[in-house]
């Protein structure tokens, strides 16, 4: 009677073991998975005049320090969401029929992610040259931490001087003789994993 109780314990121990295992290996050493939704929209058209396509980000209050990014969110593109109405906008000298576009993408590299948002302005009619920015929130699964732009390039394996490189190539060469910096490339990992760039700021220092 004294082996088999033995042996019963062993085989329930055994078996706890197992279960805390894949629990360990279902989670990968996670804090929390990064989730984000789309909070706010609008969406209007005034023909002739304008049109906005909107739609914020929200991260999940089951994130980790979710709620200082949506603070974040809210400071840079609460004003932005009420900015243009039909009494008050006046026209954009640069695109006729002004188009103003806010969207999001979330890119996730072995726990180390992004939620890039893009606010893009252009016109309806078409434009070859739309003005474009992005704003990034980076955020470590594993820690659940957030993270500087300097330690998300870190984390992917980046250092500044190859973004740097990146972005030339990425242009031909284009800009190799303007005295841009680290902070003035506009860049995001696409949901390839591939680094995208914009050269608004850039352009900047040539004009």
């Amino acid at each position: 009677m004294k082996i088999k109780m033995i042996l019963i314990v062993s085989l329930i121990f055994i078996f706890f073991l197992i279960g805390c295992t894949m629990d360990e290996y279902k989670n990968d050493g996670k804090e929390a998975e990064f989730i984000v939704q789309t909070g706010a929209e609008r969406h209007e058209d005034v023909p002739d005049l304008y049109r906005i396509d909107m739609a914020l980000p929200e991260v999940s209050e089951s994130v980790p320090n979710g709620e200082l990014i949506n603070t974040e969110i809210d400071r840079e593109f609460a004003w932005r969401y009420e900015e243009i109405t039909e009494e008050n906008y006046t026209g954009n000298e640069a695109y006729a029929y002004g188009w103003t576009k806010i969207y999001y993408e979330v890119s996730n590299i072995d726990g180390i992610c992004a939620l890039n948002i893009f606010h893009e302005v252009t016109s309806v009619y078409g434009s070859d040259y739309p003005w474009r920015i992005i704003h990034s929130y980076y955020y470590n699964e594993y820690s659940g931490e957030i993270l500087s732009k300097e330690e998300y390039i870190e984390k992917l394996g980046y250092t500044q001087e190859d973004i740097i490189q990146n972005f030339k190539e990425r242009y031909n060469g284009k800009y190799d003789d303007v005295p841009f910096k680290f902070n003035d490339i506009l860049f995001y990992c696409d949901q390839d994993d591939n680094l995208q760039f914009f050269a608004t700021y850039v352009d900047t220092y040539s004009e």
